[in-house]
């Protein structure tokens, strides 16, 4: 296991513990783990990335060559808003190179020899078969944001091949993996690796909120209401559970009291031995009606179906909330 990539930082100690857990599989099943370190990988790796260097000139080659395009540069795409806002900064960047090669292209292409090197030596030193770490040191991203905690420059970086297969969970359902470095032109070795953790492990599992099929269509969207008070107020809450996408949509109305003594309604989660805290705000000061949707995860998923969710009235008359009002589906 190479140490390096195994994180230090908080949001590293999940997916660190998983990876741990699945090695000791890993050694279960006959394999012989041992930790590994590479004096001077993490200042060798540093700067040794290609793509500032050079995906701005390869774009405009392939773009040339490729009739009909109605852009012929980075710049065009820029210029023209044709890109994703969370790109932006690394196609500036990119951007701003001013020739194809330079010292610091130069500098990088040593570091990956440099980089490939230094791998082989230690594979060769202790007899390995493969190197493993993380994929990713944290949690994986919502679509849409940036993925923080890649391992993937390793391989990228000397050129030898890789495989991710599945190391297990988080609290929160999401995969994480590990990622086993191979020698040159050993893919057949590491996918054989991989084959034997699956077949032993068994670390694949349908996605939590995948339901099982109702003959041959997915399940009907279940509907229920749920009535919540607090300080004379009443709120009627029309849910719509949508299993196949974890999704539950609702239409919210309060009576009882004047506008301008509502506080809100909120969402809570039932925590063991103590008061839940609130997940997700339905509707807020001086509104008596609202709508919307909330996409579930895991976790709060499994707490719906336990009965662990409960709305709560707030005004100004009980401004610390209402009693609980449990979320059960029909």
């Amino acid at each position: 296991m190479l140490t390096m990539l195994m994180g230090e930082a908080t949001e590293d100690q999940e997916h660190s513990g998983l990876v741990r857990e699945a090695l000791e599989r890993m050694s279960g099943a006959g394999a012989g783990i041992i930790d590994i370190e590479i004096p001077g990988l993490d200042s060798i790796l540093s700067g040794s990335s290609m793509i500032a260097h050079e995906f701005k000139w390869d774009l405009i080659d392939y773009l040339a060559g490729t009739p009909g395009t109605p852009v012929g540069s980075l710049q065009d795409i820029l210029g023209q808003g044709l890109y994703h806002v969370q790109l932006e900064e690394t196609f500036r960047r990119s951007a701003a190179t001013e020739q194809r090669n330079r010292v610091e292209y130069d500098r990088a292409v040593a570091k990956r020899a440099e980089a490939r090197e230094a791998m082989l030596a230690i594979m060769d030193e202790l007899a390995l078969d493969a190197v493993v770490y993380p994929t990713i040191r944290r949690r994986a991203a919502q679509i849409g944001d940036r993925q923080r905690g890649s391992n993937c420059q390793l391989s990228a970086t000397t050129g030898l091949p890789a495989l991710s297969v599945p190391a297990g969970f988080t609290d929160a359902g999401l995969p994480t993996g590990v990622e086993l470095l191979g020698r040159p032109l050993e893919d057949a070795r590491l996918l054989a690796l991989g084959f034997a953790f699956e077949q032993k492990v068994q670390p694949r599992r349908p996605p939590g909120r995948t339901p099982p099929l109702e003959g041959d269509r997915a399940p009907e969207p279940i509907e229920f209401v749920v009535a919540s008070q607090g300080g004379g107020a009443i709120a009627h809450v029309f849910f719509t559970w949508d299993v196949s996408v974890s999704t539950l949509i609702y239409q919210l109305t309060v009576s009882g009291i004047p506008t301008a003594e509502m506080s809100g309604v909120a969402l809570h989660q039932a925590q063991r031995e103590r008061e839940g805290g609130v997940i997700y705000r339905l509707s807020g000061p001086l509104r008596q009606s609202a709508s919307g949707s909330l996409t579930l995860s895991a976790g709060e998923r499994d707490a719906l179906l336990a009965g662990d969710l409960y709305l709560r009235v707030y005004t100004e008359a009980d401004p610390t909330g209402g009693p609980r009002a449990i979320l059960r589906l029909p």
